[in-house]
């Protein structure tokens, strides 16, 4: 283990760069959709420059009470910004730390955790302290993916070096579990369920581990090449891959399979997929901006309105609100 106490807090003012209030428009799409369709009924997109001049927001999360936190490498820092009032942002420096972040989560007891690739750990912080703690995972190559909370109140991870899945305790003590055939994990959700439903690269099924008796069932779902997973707030899992998104339900079953037409040579990618109540599949694609699938199976996308924008991570609110970092202009984003 390794602690920093230098994590510094201070606050400043989010600056408000761009809105644009856009009509209010209906968006009707068969289950397919459409790979190029205009603005859907969204009211006003708002942008942000990031915290810090010079920065850049990447991975995000939004965190119970609909605070959004991002990680800035460049400035080495993780940003809080209250959703209500993203003028109140606060700064919590990484320290000597530095690290490499490639996700982050937010825990119960309130501490902020990420993957740190540079380093080969995973990170803690402490909002109400500052404080930053790194746990060594073990091997120099080993990476933590898509941190997510699990039902036992620790941070469960995919752990592509070692074939498997594995678990972080909030004192930091680490276990894992393996895959049956050793496979990278790189997408990882707790479902309603109670179980860890995980990506197996390569091998187009799920896992479903059952962190209460140690089960684990191998889930086909005819994926071949896997690009997003997450939970979905109407039971089940949402997966991606190129051109299609799947909808498993948790007794296995596949419920939805939409396959998103693409012109030659310019695939659909969803990729950092989220789910609430609001909104039943949310995505970014690296060419066509924000992707929504509804509750019948329609397929929309949406791109926000500002000069070279290009939407990558992405989180939702309690009410619906999709929040993304933009790496095309290096800025928070929301609609």
């Amino acid at each position: 283990m390794i602690r920093r106490r230098d994590g510094r807090k201070r606050t400043a003012a989010a600056v408000l760069v761009g809105a644009l209030t856009l009509s209010a428009g209906v968006i009707a799409a068969g289950p397919a959709g459409a790979w190029e369709l205009p603005p859907r009924d969204y009211a006003t997109w708002h942008e942000y420059e990031a915290a810090t001049a010079g920065g850049s927001p990447g991975p995000l999360v939004v965190a119970p009470g609909d605070i959004v936190w991002y990680a800035d490498t460049l400035e080495n820092e993780i940003v809080k910004v209250p959703a209500a009032a993203p003028a109140s942002v606060e700064h919590f420096r990484l320290g000597a730390l530095a690290p490499g972040i490639s996700d982050l989560a937010a825990a119960s007891d309130g501490t902020i955790w990420f993957g740190d690739f540079l380093n080969a750990a995973i990170g803690r912080l402490d909002p109400a302290t500052g404080d930053v703690t790194e746990y060594p995972l073990g091997g120099a190559f080993d990476t933590a993916t898509s941190l997510t909370n699990g039902p036992d109140g620790a941070l469960w991870f995919g752990d592509p070096s070692n074939g498997g899945i594995g678990r972080i305790a909030l004192d930091g003590s680490i276990t894992r579990v393996p895959d049956p055939a050793g496979a990278g994990v790189y997408g990882i959700a707790a479902a309603d369920d109670g179980r860890l439903w995980y990506t197996r690269d390569g091998l187009g099924s799920l896992g479903a581990y059952d962190p209460a008796t140690g089960d684990l069932d191998i889930v086909p779902v005819g994926v071949s090449g896997f690009t997003g997973l997450t939970a979905a707030a109407s039971g089940g899992v949402w997966v991606g891959g190129i051109d299609t998104v799947v909808k498993v339900e948790t007794d296995g079953a596949v419920s939805k399979r939409i396959t998103i037409p693409a012109p030659p040579f310019s695939p659909v990618v969803p990729r950092h997929l989220v789910s609430a109540d609001d909104v039943d599949l949310a995505f970014t694609d690296g060419d066509r901006g924000l992707g929504r699938v509804d509750l019948w199976g329609n397929v929309s996308f949406s791109r926000p309105p500002f000069a070279g924008s290009e939407p990558d991570r992405l989180g939702v609110t309690s009410y619906g609100s999709l929040w993304y970092s933009d790496r095309g202009r290096q800025t928070l984003g929301n609609v």
